[in-house]
Formats: structure tokens, C-alpha cells, sequence
């Protein structure tokens, strides 16, 4: 044998392009076509294709893009979103949490209004909901998908294991009798586990939950494909029902083992609650064939199926049914699109459904017409069954009369014209109803055959003390049944309450919001001696521009606020109009606003009256004066005596200037202000400083204030810009005819990487003085920034200015829920809140393909078996993890930790090494990397002009991070280059032995190929290989691929 070490030379720079469209060349319209073709995002696939394929349709969402989606929200005031949604879910709220990076916020919000909001997030017709009412449905983006968002929040809080546990609060202060009187509900579905869940929640301990099946879940458990909702998501919200100590009893069925009165008479339950589903059906008697096998009842089919592939659902055989060749389903609803879609899994090649009005008319949502229309269901409307054909006990066919709709909108029967429909299956959708007999007692509506009820209360019309919801009421969706439910246990509520002689006060009949232990996370910060109910104040600004805007920040929950900024009548300066404006993006401002427009005295009185009314709450005055100390010294003193619990010095501020002209330097100012007001008052002093001191040095300046007394440091202020200048030469904002402007505060985001440096050297300047950090801060993970820095307490403005108070529920649990996770070593290995999901697809362009065009069967597939390998949807443990209150660390313990690791460039390690990694599953194939690699770095990235997927010469890159800084999807990470998990393996059945992977190892990789001299085989070395790739990129027959070094070990 002729052995060829080096046959075939190989350069990367032939895999690279060029990212400049090339337009001038004319391409043929068979050109086009072939690019279209080859291109095109193709999301049909055949129905028969996913036999057996009880998978998830939709993917769970990635976290870059339920972030971008979340950041789209308006938070709109009296929000269509949540006026829209049976169950009042707070959309902005949540949202609003998730456009933050803290989806635990989203989830205790979701679930505070919606005990079902993970089946919900998987269920609701949100584009008749809450979707439907998005404002954003008037622009080219289009509505929010709300829907995909709820799914996320509730998946991740998921996987984190935390119980609902009852207010402490409720327990403490609702011991009367009457919380412990019984109580019962009946079926074990959504409507009854809402019910439950919100009266635990209220403070009932004795709540009992019977149920006919084996199983609590209800029709998303038992007739809810699994490639819908899986049952994870029913069994985790029973889990949340358990952890509030409701009680579930099995195989006990209304009618038959117990009655309504029974119940009351026999066993003692003081209130009932009926949520039966409807379980009999109103066939057409052309269905009544006997013992013919391919005919089913839509109930029947469904409950089936899912026994066999939902493995907690006792009941049952546990075997799929099989279907084969044609299958007809007739109906026009929900479930006969959900016996479509199954019996593509069950086997079926063609899949017809079959109803008696327009397609337009199908009772079905939107979001259900696109998987029909994914699945390549075929739709026949205007049409009537006649008659099931049948030949040796097996369905042959289906004989159909076509329905004729007349101009005036009435539809007839032409049975004249019938056709045969040859088919081997007909599953049948018929109306159902509810079982009459067990409910002897209760009166019924005569048109619609359900229980009557007050709509206000959930209230029966004949028996007080029995309530109903659901099904059994004509909900017809899980989130309406959910609304029933709360509406169910507030009736129960007031209706327990009078017979006990309890006034249901508005206090009372309010439902308490979703608990865990992370909202028992203590926040309280003791910074110069006071104690801060939380760390999250309002800055001085427009958000604390009078007394009632404070007050209304302290009832929504904020801990603490600084005032406007006040000064004497003689150094106070009228505001301009207008003053404030956007400054590069959302969230950022620019402002000219001097001083308060009230004066000093009414702040005097405002602040009296704050600390009367909210006497927990620290409030800290900031004042200002252009003149010398005894000035400052005046001003301070009124203040003072005015019960604000601190005063905040506002020595430099871009509008006013830096107050006491007289001075020799910043320093001696700062130094002899604190000093001489700390000759007359004890109060605490927090000189505000900026990241820029006029003609001097910002730790000089730190330690000088704590010289003279101050007992904390505020910073930062805004920084003095420019907003803009407009195309006409005018800066923006200008004030008056001649349009004149200046210099003013820089505020938001923008200033954030300048407050963390600031905050970073005060605390090193002057070790563990107190800082009221300030600066771009809008939410918990910015926050948490702030305090590593060095921070004490947090001030924020501009997001106030962009959201609102009510910020401040993302800003408490998030911050909350990272202290608890601190106590929990499971929940230190996430990426922040983010449950690690496994990489599907190794670093391996040569093994992989992209998702459009011819490529897209073979990506759809191999994603399918690797989400199947990866476990991502199956059951968790729901092993929750309970730790001790005392062993989460406090909020101080958290401040400057980053500090130390803040040095100087020389002290860095030069020798330490990354790599860019990149992670195929979430790649966009949009070149980004490549380009800004290519532009402006080591041209250490290649691009598969045909594949568009990046490929990584790990040997050229440098790991300077452009490429992850620059990805829309943040697929690209940083590795440590000893940590890159992957090495070569080579499969020696298919090498043909040309050398290609020793020459590209050897002069372009690490040399760790080389032909062994007896079997004439390339062999890698694995202590030498670090898993760059280039080998399997240049294979010509692929026989080299990346494998997992745990698997080789």
C-alpha cells in the first residue's frame, strides 16, 4: 500500500466568504428560485411523519428570546391584556419580571391571580384573549406572545423546587373556627383545584378534594394530548395544591360512593364546591354501530391515548390504539382537532376532518389552526354523516350529504348529493353533556342543561351552601373554569364568614397573593444606623416630586426615598420648559431640571407628615445651597428638625453647580460642609458625589466627606451631556423662540458602567463606608450589580420615569430569590435563574444541519431524538429542597464582594486562555460573528456558505470576545481553552486513509494526528487534541466527529 501523508492541502480562507452581497452581478430568475428553494423555512410536515411522536410541538423558548419578546411590552395603564384574561392575570407585571432576567418575579406573579397558569401558558386561545387585546396588535410587530412567555415563566420556576407555602401573616391573624370549618369539592380538575388553592391561600385548613379517576388533573391530564400539555405541567400544579396541605381522595365518585347532601349531613362539610366535567355524550344515532372496530368516541380515544403515554394516569391498558390508512374525524371543536392531530401519531397516513359548517365557522383558535395546518390535516366543511359503512365488522367508509347554505344564512340538508368517503377509521366528536342523575337537587338552566348559578358568586340557585364552576357551568376553556374557581372560593369565603358572624370586610375577602420561602427572604438594611425596611429607594428626581407621589411609592412597597432636591428661597432657581427628553434609547434621559417646585418650607411640612404615616419608611431630605458653610449649616438644620431620618448634600449637580464658589477646592468644600453641619445636628450626612469631580479626585473626595463626619456617600448624580442635535442645527431640548439649550443631566442605563467605577473606588478608598449606590439602575440583576460593586442601599430614577412604582415587585424578588439560591447549592450551578438545559448538538458543523431548505427534514429529526435523549420534558423529582431562613446569608454580606477583584491591568494573568465555543442550538445562522471577526479581529471564524452555520478555528482565535459580544442569540460563549469538552474520534470503517486530518492537524492544530505505522491508520491523541474541530470541518467522507470527553473517559 501506497501511503500518502499529506495528499490533500487544505486552507481555511477556501471555507471563508465574502459578507458583501455582491450587487452588481444579474442572477437568472432559475438562480432565484434555486436560492428561494434552498432557503426557505419550511415548517410543514406531514402528519404521517409523526407516528408515534408524542414530543412537544412547540419547543420550549430560549432565554435571549423570551428576554426580547418580554422587552417589546408597553406596560400599559388599564391594560387590554389583563382585563382581557378570565383569570386577571397581571400581563405587564410578569412580563415585566421576564423582560428582567427573573422569571421566578414572572411565575409567583402568574400564579398569584392563575393557580393553573403553567397548563394555561400551554392551553389558553390567547389570540381570543389576552393576545387578542395586545395595543401592540396595531403595529407591523404584532402582539406580544404572551401565551410562549407564561409557559417559560412557569417551566423555569418549575425545575426550581420551591413549595407554596401560606402567608405567614394569614396563619398568624386567622385562627378563628371558622378556618377550620370542612370543606369539600368535588372532582379534581382546574376548576376545583383554583377553588382550593385560593382558599387555602385565605387561611382554610380543611379542604378535601374527591375525584372518580386515580389521578388529579382533570381533562388536561386525561384528555389533553401529551404533545400539548405533557403531564408534568398538570402534576406540578397539583403538587402546589398539595404543598397548602389540601387533601385529595381517590376513586370516589359523586352518585355512586357519596351524594351533594350526603356530604353535609353524613361527613360534616359546611360548603360544597361541583366541578364535575361533562362526561356523557349526545351521539347521532348513525354512531350506534355495535362492535365495529376502527369507530371510536372522541372521550373514549382521547382517554386512551393518553393512558398510554402519560405514565401517571393509572387507569387504562397503557396501549396506543392503532390506526392505519384514512381516519375521518368528524366534529368541529377543540377535541376534534385534537383527535386529528393523535391519530397521525396513532399511525394514520391521511387524516380528514369533517363538519357541517364553513372552515371560517370551526370552533377552533388560531393557534389550533396552525398545527392542522402544520400537520397537513385536510378540512371538509359543509358537510352532514349519513351513514357508516361497515364490511365484516370493520369501518369501510363514511357516506356524507353536502350541507347547502342559503343567502339568508340558513343551511339544508341536499340529500340529493351524497359522496362515499373511503376511510378505515372515523373518530367522533359529538356534543357532550352533563350527567344529570348524581346532582339530584340542583336546579338546572332548561335551554343548556347546566347547573344554575349566580355568575357573582359561584352560587347555586337552590342550595346556599353549594357552589359549582367549570364544565358542569358551560366554561369552556381551562383559564374560564380557573376564573370560576376564585370567583367560587370568595363566594365560599363570605358565605362561611356571615354564617359564623364575621363582617367579610374588603380586607378579608382579598385573596393573598402566591408564597414561597424566597418571599420570606429578609431585605432589611442597617446602613449609619438606620434601618432600611428594604434596599430599593426612589433617587431624588421627578419621582419624588411631592408628597403624594412618596407616599403612593411607600404603600406600593419601596423602602425608602430621598426628596427633591430643596434650597433656600434666595439660591432657588425656576425649572424651563422643556426639560426632559429621551437620550439614546429606552430607559435613558437627559434632563435640565434644577431644583424642586415647591419650596422648602413645603417640604418641611410634607416630610413631617411622611414620617407620621409611614414611620418604618427612611426618608432623607437633599438639599442644596450656593453659599458658604453657615448656609449649608441653616438649610441643614431645618431639616433636620423636621424628622427626616438623613439629609443628602447635593454638592455637584449638572445644573446647579457645585454650590460654594468660595471654597479653595472640591475637597475642602465637601470637608468643611460635613463638618460644620455635623457641629449642630447628630443627623447622618451622604454627600452626593458624581463619577467626575470638577478639578479633583473622587477617592480624595470620599475620604475627606468621611473626615468630616459624613456617614455615607451618595453616588452617583447624573452626568452633564448633550442630548442631541437635530438635523436643523438645533440642540434638543431648546427653550424658547431663539431655541437655545445646555448641559444636562445624563441619566438611565447609559450611566451605569460610570456609577459601578465610582461606587468601586469609594468603597475602596474608604473600606465598608456606607454607599447609596445610584446610576442606571432598573432592575434586580442591575441592582445586585450595584451592591457587589459596594453599594449599601440602591437609589433609582430613570426607571421609575420609564415603568412606574411598581417596579418594585421584580426589583424585591429578584434580589430575594438570589439570597435564597446563595443557601442552595442546586440552584448555584444555574446561569442566574435559568434552569441549565443540555447542548443538543456538539461543536460539529460536519454533523449538523441547519433549519430551512433541503436541510430542514434532517435537522427537525435529529433535534427530535436529541430533545428525546436529553430528558428536557421529562417528569422532575419535584424533590423540594427546604433550607433554614437562618442560613440565607443577609443583603450586607453581599456588598463589594466585586471589589476586591477590581485591579490594575498589570496584576491580571496574561497566560490564562479562552476560546469562543459556539452553541448550535440556538445559532440564527446570521453570519454576525463572522463578519466582526472577519472585519475586525483574527479571522479565526470560517462560514459554510451553503449551511450558514460558523465554524471556529480555535488555533487563530485569541478569545477576545467580539464574536459573543456581537451575537443576537448569545450562542457564542468564552471557554477556558483547558475546559473545551470536546476531542476527535476518528471511525477507521469509513477512512479511506487520505491524510487529510494529519496534514490540517499538523500545520494548523496541535499536531495531535498521526498515521500509526502499522495499521496505517490516523490516530489522535487525545492528551493532545483539544477538540478544535479542523479535522472532522476538512474530512472528505466525514468520518471524523467531536465526542464528548466524559463518554471517551
Amino acid at each position: 500500500m501506497n501511503k500518502k501523508k499529506y495528499p490533500i492541502e487544505v486552507e481555511l480562507e477556501d471555507y471563508e466568504i465574502d459578507p458583501t452581497p455582491k450587487n452588481n452581478k444579474i442572477r437568472s430568475e432559475k438562480e432565484c428560485d434555486s436560492e428561494r428553494c434552498h432557503f426557505k423555512k419550511n415548517n410543514m410536515t406531514k402528519g404521517e411523519e409523526r407516528t408515534n411522536d408524542f414530543n412537544m410541538l412547540i419547543e420550549p423558548w430560549e432565554i435571549k428570546d423570551a428576554e426580547n419578546e418580554a422587552k417589546r411590552c408597553l406596560r400599559c395603564v388599564e391594560p387590554p391584556c389583563q382585563k382581557s384574561c378570565p383569570a386577571f392575570v397581571n400581563v405587564p407585571e410578569f412580563i415585566h419580571a421576564l423582560s428582567n432576567a427573573n422569571p421566578y418575579g414572572a411565575a409567583i406573579s402568574l400564579f398569584s391571580s392563575n393557580p393553573l397558569a403553567y397548563t394555561c401558558g400551554l392551553l389558553c386561545p390567547t389570540t381570543q384573549l389576552c393576545t387578542g387585546g395586545c395595543n401592540l396588535n396595531k403595529t407591523s410587530g404584532g402582539a406580544i406572545k404572551i401565551g410562549n412567555l407564561q409557559r417559560f415563566a412557569c417551566e423555569q420556576f418549575m425545575h426550581m423546587d420551591i413549595e407554596q407555602i401560606i402567608d405567614p401573616e394569614i396563619e398568624k391573624t386567622r385562627t378563628q373556627p371558622v378556618y377550620t370549618k370542612p370543606i369539600a369539592l368535588i372532582g379534581a380538575g382546574p376548576s376545583s383545584i383554583a377553588c382550593g388553592s385560593f382558599l387555602a391561600r385565605m387561611g382554610y385548613k380543611n379542604i378535601t378534594i374527591f375525584e372518580r379517576n386515580k389521578a388529579a388533573g382533570g381533562l388536561p391530564l386525561y384528555q389533553i394530548p401529551q404533545y400539548r400539555v405533557p403531564e408534568i405541567a398538570t402534576q406540578f400544579e397539583v403538587k402546589l395544591a398539595k404543598d397548602l396541605g389540601i387533601k385529595f381522595v381517590y376513586g370516589k365518585e359523586l352518585g355512586k360512593d357519596f351524594t351533594i347532601s350526603s356530604l353535609k349531613e353524613k361527613e360534616g362539610f359546611e360548603a360544597v364546591f361541583i366541578g364535575v366535567g361533562k362526561v356523557s355524550s349526545k351521539s347521532s344515532a348513525i354512531f350506534e354501530v355495535q362492535e365495529t372496530k376502527g369507530l371510536y368516541d372522541s372521550q373514549i380515544f382521547l382517554r386512551k391515548v393518553s393512558s398510554a403515554t402519560k405514565n401517571g394516569i393509572p387507569e387504562g391498558d397503557h396501549k396506543l390504539p392503532t390506526l392505519e390508512g384514512h381516519t375521518v374525524v368528524v366534529g368541529a371543536g377543540d377535541t376534534a382537532i385534537d383527535c386529528a392531530l393523535t391519530a397521525f401519531r396513532c399511525g394514520s397516513k391521511r387524516v380528514t376532518v369533517l363538519f357541517p359548517k364553513e372552515v371560517s365557522g370551526m370552533n377552533f383558535v388560531e393557534e389550533e389552526s396552525e398545527l392542522v395546518r402544520s400537520d397537513q390535516t385536510e378540512l371538509i366543511g359543509f358537510s352532514s354523516p349519513k351513514e357508516v359503512l361497515v364490511e365484516n365488522g370493520k369501518v369501510t367508509g363514511l357516506l356524507v350529504e353536502k350541507i347547502e347554505k342559503e343567502w339568508d344564512g340558513k343551511s339544508t340538508v341536499d340529500v340529493k348529493e351524497t359522496r362515499k368517503i373511503k376511510c378505515n377509521n372515523i373518530i367522533v366528536s359529538s356534543e357532550t353533556q352533563v350527567d344529570k342523575n348524581p346532582l339530584s337537587g340542583l336546579s338546572f338552566d332548561p335551554e343548556k342543561d347546566l347547573i344554575e348559578i349566580s355568575r357573582e358568586s359561584m352560587q347555586t340557585k337552590k342550595l346556599p351552601w353549594v357552589f359549582a364552576g367549570g364544565d358542569c357551568v358551560g366554561s369552556k376553556t381551562i383559564v374560564a373554569a380557573v376564573s370560576d374557581g376564585k370567583l367560587a372560593a370568595l363566594g365560599i369565603h363570605k358565605h362561611l364568614l356571615e354564617k359564623h358572624g364575621i363582617e367579610p370586610t374588603p380586607d378579608l375577602m382579598k385573596i393573598p397573593d402566591f408564597r414561597t420561602p424566597v418571599d420570606l427572604v429578609d431585605l432589611s438594611v442597617e446602613v449609619a444606623g438606620l434601618k432600611f425596611p428594604n434596599p430599593f429607594g426612589l433617587a431624588s428626581g421627578p419621582g419624588t416630586e411631592n408628597y403624594g407621589m412618596i407616599k403612593r411609592a411607600f404603600e406600593a412597597g419601596w423602602g425608602w426615598a430621598v426628596t427633591k432636591t430643596c434650597s433656600f428661597d434666595k439660591d432657588f432657581v425656576r425649572n424651563v420648559s422643556p426639560r426632559i427628553t429621551e437620550c439614546q434609547g429606552e430607559n435613558n434621559f437627559i434632563n435640565i431640571e434644577l431644583n424642586a417646585d415647591r419650596s422648602w418650607k413645603y417640604w418641611i411640612k410634607a416630610i413631617k407628615q411622611l414620617k407620621k404615616e409611614f414611620p418604618k419608611k427612611i426618608l432623607i431630605a437633599s438639599i442644596h445651597s450656593k453659599g458658604m458653610v453657615e448656609d449649608w449649616k441653616q438649610i441643614a438644620k431645618e431639616f433636620a428638625d423636621s424628622g427626616a431620618d438623613g439629609l443628602q448634600l447635593n454638592f455637584i449637580c449638572p445644573n446647579l453647580g457645585k454650590g460654594g464658589d468660595g471654597f479653595e477646592s472640591y475637597e475642602q468644600m465637601v470637608y468643611l460642609v460635613c463638618k460644620g453641619i455635623k457641629e449642630i445636628t447628630n443627623i447622618p450626612l451622604f454627600p452626593k458625589l458624581s463619577s467626575t469631580i470638577p478639578h479633583g479626585d473622587l477617592s480624595e473626595v470620599t475620604r475627606e466627606a468621611h473626615r468630616g463626619g459624613a456617614a455615607g456617600i451618595s453616588a452617583i448624580n447624573s452626568m452633564s451631556g448633550l442630548s442631541q442635535i437635530l438635523t436643523t442645527s438645533d440642540p434638543w431640548p431648546y427653550v424658547g423662540d431663539s431655541k437655545l439649550s445646555g448641559y444636562g443631566g445624563i441619566s438611565g442605563t447609559q450611566i451605569r458602567p460610570y456609577a459601578l467605577k465610582a461606587v468601586t473606588e469609594i468603597a475602596t478608598a474608604v473600606p465598608n463606608i456606607p454607599i447609596l449606590g445610584c446610576g442606571g439602575i432598573d432592575s434586580a440583576n442591575s441592582a445586585l450589580q450595584m451592591i457587589h460593586a459596594g453599594a449599601s442601599v440602591i437609589q433609582i430614577c430613570s426607571a421609575v420615569m420609564s415603568y412606574g412604582y411598581k417596579i418594585i415587585h421584580e426589583l424585591r424578588s429578584g434580589v430575594q430569590w438570589y439570597l435564597y439560591s446563595l443557601a442552595r447549592k442546586d440552584l448555584c450551578q444555574w446561569d442566574s435563574q435559568y434552569h441549565p438545559r443540555p447542548k443538543l448538538f456538539a461543536p460539529d458543523i460536519s454533523n449538523l444541519y441547519p433549519s430551512f431548505g433541503e436541510f430542514e427534514p434532517k435537522y427537525r429529526k435529529i433535534k427530535q431524538e436529541k430533545l428525546a435523549d436529553s430528558n428536557l420534558f421529562a417528569k422532575p423529582k419535584f424533590d423540594v429542597k427546604k433550607i433554614n431562613l437562618s442560613d440565607i446569608p443577609r443583603l450586607a454580606t453581599q456588598s463589594a464582594r466585586a471589589t476586591p477583584k477590581i485591579v490594575d491591568f498589570e496584576k491580571l494573568d496574561v497566560n490564562y486562555a479562552v476560546r469562543a465555543v459556539v452553541n448550535y442550538d440556538t445559532c440564527l445562522n446570521c453570519g454576525k460573528c463572522f463578519v466582526s471577526c472577519h472585519d475586525s479581529a483574527h479571522q479565526a471564524i470560517s462560514f459554510d456558505s451553503k449551511k450558514h452555520l460558523p465554524f471556529i478555528d480555535l488555533n487563530k482565535c485569541i478569545g477576545c470576545g467580539l464574536c459573543a459580544a456581537v451575537c443576537p442569540s448569545r450562542s457564542i460563549h468564552l471557554q477556558d481553552i483547558k475546559q473545551l469538552p470536546f476531542r476527535a474520534v476518528i471511525n477507521h470503517d469509513e477512512c479511506i486513509q487520505c491524510g487529510t486530518c494529519v496534514s490540517v492537524c499538523h500545520d494548523k492544530a496541535q499536531n495531535a494526528i498521526a498515521f500509526d505505522p502499522e495499521s496505517d491508520l490516523p490516530i489522535v491523541d487525545l492528551k493532545k487534541c483539544i477538540g478544535c474541530g479542523l479535522c472532522s470541518f476538512n474530512c472528505p467522507v466525514k468520518c471524523i466527529r467531536l465526542e464528548d470527553v466524559k463518554k471517551l473517559i
